[in-house]
C-alpha cells in the first residue's frame, strides 16, 4: 500500500507491522484497523489485536501507511480488555489539547490533567480506587510548578512527581563520576590497542533496582569490552538503588540504555627546542 493519504479503504481492514505500517502480509501484521471517513479530513480509525479485541479508538486528519506521517486530530480512547476506557483523550494537529482522563479497570476516575499544544498546562489530580485524592500537581507549559501526594487516609506524604524516568542517585553528573571511577579499561584490549563502545541495556523494577541486562548487539565484539562491561554491572552498578521510575502516578518498571566507551588517551606530542 502506498503513502498516499487515505481515502479510498473505508471500511476496509488495513492490516499493521510491528511498527504500525500497513501490510498485505497477514502474517506479519500484529493488529489490525478499520479506517471509516466520516467527512473532509476526518478519518474515524478502530484498532484491533489479531483476536479481534478494541484496542484503540483514534481520530485523524491525515491517515496514510507510514505513522509517522499520520496526524490525529480529534477524540482517542484506549480501552482495556474488558472493554471499558484506559484513556480519553483530545488531540489538535498531532497534539494533545484539552483534557486527558485515566481510568481504572472498574470505570473509575483515576487521573485527570490538561494539555496545551502538547504539553500539560494546570491542574493534575489522581484518585484512589476509592475515590479520594492520591496527588495533585500544576503545570504551566509543561513545567512542573508544584505538587502534593497523599496516603489512602488523606494524610500528606513526600512529594514525587507524577511522571519521571529512572535516575542515577546524583543524576547524569553523578552516573558518570561513577563510570569514570568504576570503570576499567581491559589490560589485553590496552595493550593491542583495541577501542569501542558497549552498550547495556539495564531493566530496573518498580523499586529502582536494577534486575536482567543484556549487552546490546550494535555494541562492540571485542570479548574483553564486554566482559569489563559485565564486570562493572554485577560487581558494581548492581549495588546501587536507583531512583525508581514513574507514569501517571504511580512506580514502574523501566529500561536504561549505558553506553560505555573505551578509548585510548592521544600520545602526548613534544616539541622540540630551537
Amino acid at each position: 500500500m502506498s503513502s498516499q493519504a487515505f481515502s479510498a479503504f473505508s471500511q476496509d481492514t488495513v492490516y499493521l507491522d510491528k511498527k504500525g505500517r500497513w501490510t498485505e502480509n497477514v502474517k506479519e501484521a500484529i493488529r489490525y484497523c478499520i479506517p471509516e471517513k466520516l467527512g473532509e479530513n476526518e478519518i474515524e480509525v478502530k484498532f484491533y489485536n489479531m483476536g479481534d479485541t478494541l484496542l484503540n479508538l483514534r481520530r485523524f486528519s491525515t491517515f496514510v501507511s507510514n505513522p509517522k506521517q499520520c496526524v490525529q486530530n480529534g477524540k482517542s480512547i484506549s480501552y482495556y480488555a474488558n472493554g471499558e476506557p484506559v484513556v480519553t483523550a483530545d488531540f489538535e494537529n498531532g497534539h494533545r489539547e484539552g483534557e486527558m482522563r485515566r481510568f481504572y479497570k472498574n470505570g473509575k476516575l483515576k487521573y485527570v490533567c490538561w494539555f496545551s499544544k502538547g504539553k500539560r498546562d494546570g491542574e493534575l489530580t489522581m484518585y484512589y480506587p476509592n475515590g479520594s485524592v492520591w496527588r495533585t500537581e500544576n503545570y504551566e507549559e509543561g513545567k512542573l510548578l508544584d505538587g502534593h501526594v497523599y496516603n489512602v487516609d488523606g494524610k500528606e506524604v513526600p512529594f514525587y512527581p507524577s511522571d519521571r524516568a529512572v535516575g542515577f542517585p546524583g543524576g547524569e553528573y553523578g552516573l558518570r563520576v561513577f563510570i569514570r571511577e568504576h570503570l576499567h579499561y581491559p589490560q589485553a584490549a590496552w595493550e593491542q590497542k583495541i577501542e569501542g563502545q558497549v552498550m547495556v541495556r539495564l531493566v530496573f523494577d518498580k523499586k529502582g533496582r536494577l534486575g536482567k541486562y543484556y549487552i546490546l548487539p550494535q555494541s562492540s565484539e571485542n570479548y574483553f569490552l564486554r566482559q569489563e562491561a559485565v564486570r562493572l554491572v554485577e560487581e558494581d552498578l548492581k549495588k546501587i538503588e536507583w531512583q525508581p521510575a514513574v507514569a501517571y502516578g504511580e512506580f514502574i518498571s523501566m529500561g536504561y540504555v549505558l553506553p560505555l566507551n573505551f578509548k585510548l588517551p592521544k600520545p602526548k606530542t613534544t616539541t622540540k627546542k630551537q
